[in-house]
């Protein structure tokens, strides 16, 4: 669920776009297209279809278990799959943003931040910050003292990654790579994209799982 998200164009993983791809394309030689209505006996029998043979099926599973192998092989990086493949380059974002939060650098961690962007409010308000002076203005009602701990807490290890980005343990924060050109993928900024200031509270479950 999703309490605090900024709406930016993220950096796709195209690795996984195009493995995606492959593996549907793989998939759609075996007969009919994928999502396609299965043929009834007629029609088969008119377009003369055979059933696979076991050497068929053989390299058909060799060849899947082979494209995951690559897959696998070239999203070495740690937060590959939510489109960074560079674990340096975050890992020493979000060091920098435990430095902002510890020295209360309202204007650094505000640098940090993709706008606009929902958080919660100590008050138990939602709003939409729409940039960086709304955002300082509201920084004490938004990182109080138990958000910062936890925050603090966090070490670059723990961070994990899915496709919609890289977060802390329990998606308090969320990391993304936000483009600046969306005709080059190569050409972004890693930001916060979500702000999950409520999870740790416990009312909503999980927390900030997205």
């Amino acid at each position: 669920m999703e309490f605090g998200v900024s709406n930016v164009d993220r950096k796709p993983n195209r690795r996984l776009e195009r493995t995606r791809h492959e593996r549907a394309s793989l998939l759609s030689r075996v007969g009919e297209p994928l999502g396609a209505k299965a043929p009834d006996r007629t029609e088969m029998k008119a377009i003369n279809l055979k059933p696979l043979s076991l050497a068929h099926l053989l390299v058909l599973a060799l060849t899947c278990i082979a494209a995951f192998a690559q897959d696998r092989a070239e999203n070495k990086g740690k937060y590959s799959v939510a489109g960074l493949d560079d674990d340096r380059e975050v890992e020493q974002f979000f060091l920098a943003f435990k430095k902002g939060i510890a020295d209360d650098d309202k204007e650094m961690v505000g640098s940090m931040i993709a706008f606009p962007i929902k958080v919660t409010l100590t008050n138990g308000y939602m709003v939409t910050l729409r940039n960086k002076a709304g955002f300082i203005r509201a920084y004490d009602r938004v990182f109080d003292k138990r958000f910062k701990k936890i925050i603090l807490q966090t070490q670059a290890e723990d961070l994990w990654a899915k496709f919609s980005g890289v977060a802390m343990p329990h998606g308090e924060i969320w990391i993304n790579g936000v483009l600046k050109d969306k005709r080059n993928i190569e050409n972004y900024q890693i930001k916060i994209t979500t702000i999950n200031n409520i999870g740790y509270r416990g009312k909503h479950g999980n927390g900030g799982e997205r």
